[in-house]
């Protein structure tokens, strides 16, 4: 066993130039190197520059391991994804739910040789990852530093993941062993936590042991982290802890208050005494834990049952349910996991899904004021085929069990239940963009940026969390959906609340996030760009919604208007037929005619009928519900005409008769606009 420790050189401030003693009381003394920079600015002149570099003070480091994260879920999406670049095939997770007591990460990808973990513990922020090092380190690829061993674009770039684990525990231990090896290698992380009062002139964030272990399995490879000693902030918040805390403060003061506390529909219960959970039961009607599972389900039939509760809430009592009225601490955890690591959807890729799924498919211009264009094929084509859609969630298998529930995206596309609107169905719409950024040099643009993109617009999107957009880099995101679409400046917040999106980076937008890699630099090339893109897509797809509104409504008002004019000619057939029976065509019916003389001879057998003295000119806005409104007009006076007609009323009326008495039954019809 052998001990290292984070330390950095420290020396002498040198006899000459500025000293120590030269400075105000107020400020602190240059180190070595500070001094030097100051003894060379001392001897130039005006005009004369001395170069160095920036450099990076201990406390950085310290504020990394001390956790820079926001929630527990964020060590485990760091962990995941740093077991997929090291090629695993498998990740699974243990928690201890619900007492969080203990939490292991066990992996079965590359493993680390001495060299990489040493070079880990090391060097936090200085990922070998894409970089020379990477190569003889065995954790790169020899060919392309930016991919894994086994040829995956590696997720991990700045290389402070690991200490994500801050957030869960001060105390950590790897296990980890390379294939080829007769050992495994054990390393025991403490880390210090910083409160910024510390007088030490090198402040040492954590202290690491390493020894190696026997291995009688030679090609076995993997890592496993274990955590210990879970901080109780954490575990207060992975058991809900509030909520039970409430809910018994809540019986013991009083029993009414109990029904006003928002107690999720599913949860894995409190961590007290069997009695105090089955005293909560018996207050509340609810049992001591509520999954949306059974114990008999496979791990992915568990997480599709998941997906499937949120649905089934919306159908009952939740007409709108939120993952956070709906799901405990513990089960919010899994479904943001879903969302952010490089797993495969719970049914199919939005690419990969038929065209009958939806009521359309369209494509995005890339041109400002461009417009999105329709996109034909059949019902079992899928945009992939159609557009040449490359995004994909992982080039190889990657599987991740979350404690016996297999995590995938928690997104579908297809089959969803019907919601009463114009638009049965979606509306999906692709795009896909390379921008090269020509004419900026690359440390100003941060290079190419290339990504795919889909919109969908249904008339329920669900869970309400999933309304905005959701940018995925390399197949992981530390974001959630973003309801502002980026803040895309819009009245029509009610079309917004009915879209869901994800975009698929492929290369660049790195650059543009934060160290945390759960937000953008919203000033970088690449998000300024990315938000521009977005923005003319929302206008491209808010044109074709309104237009196909449009046409729907349009399709409703000619089919409901020919079924009135259908109804009409029912009851005139009906009086007919119980007149004369079959024979129809018998009986004289009303012809309207110009006043033209010439067709009179036409029609001898019929009641010839002067329109122009009936029926009077259109007057006002000329719109397409007034045109129809008249048409039923003059169908209603045509129908009570030819009644009249067949009881033989009208044989003992002169023409001019005949005209005064359907003029006189149309203006009675007629309301005062049209007439």
């Amino acid at each position: 066993m052998y001990r290292l420790t984070y330390t950095a050189s420290q020396r002498e401030i040198g006899p000459e130039g500025l000293k120590t003693s030269d400075l105000p009381m107020s400020m602190p003394a240059p180190d070595s190197r500070s001094q030097g920079v100051l003894d060379e600015l001392h001897t130039k002149g005006f005009g004369e520059a001395v170069e160095t570099n920036l450099e990076t003070d201990e406390q950085v480091i310290a504020r990394v391991t001390d956790g820079i994260y926001r929630q527990p879920a964020s060590a485990f999406r760091e962990l995941i994804s740093n077991a997929y670049d090291a090629d695993a095939s498998r990740v699974v997770i243990k928690t201890d739910q619900p007492r969080f007591q203990r939490i292991t990460v066990e992996d079965d990808g590359n493993g680390m040789t001495e060299e990489a973990l040493v070079n880990l513990v090391h060097h936090i922020g200085g990922s070998s990852k894409r970089s020379e090092a990477g190569v003889g380190l065995r954790v790169t690829n020899d060919s392309d530093s930016a991919l894994s061993p086994g040829g995956r674009r590696l997720i991990g770039k700045i290389g402070i993941g690991l200490f994500s684990v801050s957030q869960l525990t001060r105390t950590f231990h790897i296990v980890t062993k390379a294939a080829g090896t007769n050992h495994r290698l054990i390393c025991s992380v403490v880390l210090r936590q910083f409160d910024g009062k510390s007088n030490d002139t090198v402040f040492k964030p954590g202290l690491v042991q390493i020894w190696k272990e026997p291995a009688l399995d030679t090609e076995a490879h993997g890592t496993t982290i274990i955590l210990d000693g879970i901080r109780s902030t954490a575990r207060q918040t992975l058991c809900s802890d509030g909520l039970w805390t409430s809910l018994r403060q809540a019986i013991e003061s009083e029993e009414n208050a109990v029904a006003s506390l928002p107690i999720p529909r599913f949860y894995v219960g409190s961590t007290d005494p069997q009695s105090d959970q089955e005293l909560i039961a018996e207050i509340t009607n609810e049992p001591a834990v509520s999954l949306p599972w059974d114990e008999s389900d496979t791990p992915l039939s568990a997480f599709r049952q998941l997906v499937d509760s949120v649905w089934d809430s919306s159908q009952r009592q939740m007409a709108n349910p939120k993952l956070d009225s709906l799901f405990d601490e513990y089960l919010q955890v899994i479904w943001q996991l879903g969302l952010a690591v490089p797993v495969d959807y719970v049914e199919k890729h939005p690419f990969d899904t038929c065209l009958k799924a939806w009521s359309g498919l369209y494509a995005f211009s890339n041109k400002k004021g461009g417009s999105a264009q329709q996109i034909p094929g059949e019902p079992t084509s899928s945009p992939r085929s159609l557009l040449n859609l490359t995004n994909q969630t992982s080039p190889t298998p990657f599987r991740v069990l979350f404690d016996d529930v297999e995590i995938r995206r928690p997104l579908c596309f297809e089959s969803l239940p019907q919601i009463a609107n114009r638009i049965a169905k979606p509306l999906m719409f692709v795009g896909q963009c390379t921008e090269t950024f020509k004419n900026q040099p690359v440390e100003f643009s941060g290079g190419p940026l290339s990504f795919e993109a889909y919109l969908m617009w249904s008339p329920k999107i669900l869970p309400v969390d999933h309304q905005g957009v959701l940018i995925r880099i390399l197949g992981a995101s530390g974001t959630l959906f973003d309801p502002t679409f980026l803040k895309y400046q819009t009245s029509e917040l009610f079309r917004m609340r009915q879209i869901t999106c994800e975009i698929f980076v492929t290369d660049g937008l790195e650059g543009a996030l934060n160290i945390d890699r759960e937000s953008l630099n919203e000033s970088h090339s690449h998000s300024v760009f990315l938000r521009s893109w977005l923005h003319n897509a929302l206008r491209q797809f808010t044109a074709v919604h309104k237009r196909v509104a449009k046409e729907l409504r349009e399709d409703d008002r000619e089919e409901a208007h020919q079924q009135v004019l259908s109804r009409i000619d029912e009851v005139v057939n009906r009086v007919r037929y119980s007149l004369i029976g079959e024979e129809l065509d018998a009986l004289p019916s009303l012809r309207f005619i110009e006043s033209d003389e010439d067709e009179y001879d036409e029609y001898d057998e019929d009641y010839l009928i002067l329109e122009d003295e009936i029926f009077p000119q259109m007057f006002g806005r000329d719109t397409v519900a007034k045109r129809d409104r008249l048409e039923v007009l003059e169908k209603k006076t045509e129908a009570i005409g030819n009644v009249i007609a067949a009881f033989g009323i009208l044989d003992s009326l002169t023409p001019d008769q005949r005209n005064l008495l359907l003029k006189a039954i149309f203006e009675v019809l007629c309301d005062e606009e049209i007439a």
